[in-house]
């Protein structure tokens, strides 16, 4: 199936949705960002997403009846109409203003959602630039604990320095007395010390593992993140290009009203001119609908 650009808007949605970063509770406000992140992400997937298909496929379906019956009928009754057949004008126009009433309702209701998607878009920016910001506090703890464990890698070793010292004077023969007894409490204190040194710097380590992979966490977040910007931002770009070809075309169909209501001989012959820039922008609009949903049935089958 060919990707289309609301599609691709609610593959890169379900992604931010999905997303794992980790316990978060060590980085002030992340869980509220990420929380934030996933709400927005879901009221696209909830909310905004069927309010934006359904008049994206009312108008496809008005397309489809527009290229076929209507402009057949249409067609058919030209002549008439410009011979100044009353009954063919009245349903000459009838039939074409329902039309226009139609795309009318349906293009202020895209004029509405692209106003909403891009207030989404906005809202899925700055949870992206909110991102950036813990990324960055992440990274500053990480390099903080790595400083401490080198720091308490040191000390480690100069106690271990400080036990071979002293094994070097029990093997000497010189662990005697109170000096002996000097040396074996050094040495056992220094072993209790160096059990804790080293406990702490396993546990920095770990706290650096895991913040390391709550970094990855992040920034896989804020890449999803930033390629559902993108994504809606193209689904923005496309909505308000149909919003303009919507009123490009019902200014034609006033436009035909208006010719097809003439009594100038003049008249003759333009109105099928005006049906035909009529037709051709309908299948424009149907190109345009299908880049959004995707092939209509009845496109496939043509």
């Amino acid at each position: 199936m060919t990707a289309t650009v609301l599609s691709a808007v609610d593959q890169a949605a379900r992604n931010v949705r999905d997303s794992q970063v980790g316990d978060a509770s060590a980085v002030p406000g992340l869980q509220e960002h990420v929380d934030a992140a996933k709400s927005h992400a879901g009221s696209w997937l909830n909310k905004t997403r069927t309010s934006v298909g359904e008049p994206l496929s009312l108008t496809r379906s008005l397309v489809s009846s527009y290229l076929g019956t209507d402009a057949r009928r249409l067609a058919e009754l030209t002549p008439r109409a410009e011979a100044g057949d009353q009954a063919a004008r009245d349903e000459f126009v009838t039939r074409l203003q329902r039309v226009k009433s139609d795309l009318d309702t349906f293009q202020q209701r895209v004029t509405a959602n692209t106003a909403e998607v891009n207030e989404l878009n906005r809202a899925f920016t700055t949870d992206a630039s909110r991102f950036a910001e813990d990324l960055n506090t992440i990274s500053a703890v990480i390099a903080t604990d790595q400083r401490m464990a080198e720091e308490l890698r040191h000390q480690a070793q100069a106690l271990r320095d400080k036990i071979a010292d002293a094994r070097r004077w029990e093997n000497v023969g010189w662990i005697l007395g109170p000096l002996g007894y000097g040396i074996a409490r050094i040495w056992g204190d220094n072993i209790a010390d160096i059990d804790g040194l080293e406990r702490r710097i396993s546990e920095l380590e770990g706290e650096s593992g895991d913040k390391d992979r709550q970094a990855a966490g992040v920034s896989a977040l804020t890449g999803r993140l930033t390629a559902l910007s993108h994504s809606v931002s193209l689904a923005v770009n496309a909505m308000t290009t149909l919003d303009n070809s919507l009123n490009v075309t019902s200014g034609h169909l006033a436009g035909v009203i208006t010719s097809v209501n003439g009594t100038s001989p003049s008249y003759k012959g333009f109105v099928t001119a005006l049906l035909d820039t009529v037709a051709a922008n309908f299948r424009d609009l149907g190109s345009q609908l299908d880049m959004l949903l995707g092939a209509s049935n009845e496109r496939n089958a043509a």
